[in-house]
């Protein structure tokens, strides 16, 4: 033991560059989504799921980079 804090860093799924491009990505999805639905316009069921897929996606990569 050196006396230094030990880093227990789990192996990422994606590079940080991957990362925020599926995340761009992403956001341009609930942002259509969001718009829509601010004008009155549901989703439809599919639309709905891949809006749910998405914030999960998001989350879960987030959750990779929190320390």
């Amino acid at each position: 033991d050196d006396g230094k804090p030990q880093r227990h860093d789990k192996p990422r799924t994606l590079s940080a560059r991957e990362a925020m491009e599926l995340v761009a990505f992403d956001l341009q999805v609930l942002f259509v989504v969001l718009s829509d639905a601010r004008r009155g316009l549901l989703p439809s069921d599919t639309d709905w799921q891949r809006f749910l897929e998405r914030v999960g996606r998001v989350e879960r990569l987030a959750g990779e980079y929190r320390t």
